[in-house]
């Protein structure tokens, strides 16, 4: 049986961990928190298990948001993930709305925001550049748009 490649991607993150800005996560519920407290009723294949064993992270350029303040990181999803702030968000860079609704679980540290369809099962994952907001981007899934930031940061400690 092949390891899962979220489970690689954590492994790698929990072997170097020196080399992050991290949180371990301490809730059990994390699964409830999403579909309860943010109302999503899809996640992205691999985005549970992250934030099971992580209550966010940072490198340079990415940043996954965190379900309880931390001293190390600063963005909980309570703050820029509420429908609420979403649409703030939309409004303040005059971006279209959506069909669906998105869900914002990871900024570029710039004022850009990646998000999921939080009322569909789409794995897709959506990068919204602040300055460019019809400049929209797409990424198959979480699992390889985090591989690929990781990848990113690692090689650029070296």
């Amino acid at each position: 049986m092949t390891e899962k490649k979220y489970q690689k991607i954590i492994d790698k993150i929990l072997s170097k961990s020196d080399r992050f800005e991290l949180a371990m996560q301490q809730r059990e519920d994390v699964k409830e928190y999403f579909s309860k407290e943010m109302k999503c009723n899809f996640l992205p294949k691999g985005f549970v298990e992250f934030m099971q064993v992580f209550d966010g992270i940072t490198v340079e350029g990415f940043s996954i948001f965190a379900i309880d303040d931390k001293d190390k990181v600063q963005m909980t999803y309570e703050k820029y993930s509420t429908e609420k702030a979403v649409e703030k968000f939309m409004e303040d860079y005059k971006m279209k709305s959506t069909n669906s609704k998105l869900f914002f679980f990871a900024t570029d540290n710039r004022g850009g925001r990646y998000a999921f369809k939080k009322d569909i099962a789409d794995d897709k994952i959506y990068y919204f550049e602040k300055y460019n907001p019809d400049g929209l981007i797409a990424y198959s899934n979480f699992e390889d748009l985090l591989e690929q930031k990781i990848e990113n940061h690692l090689s650029s400690q070296n």
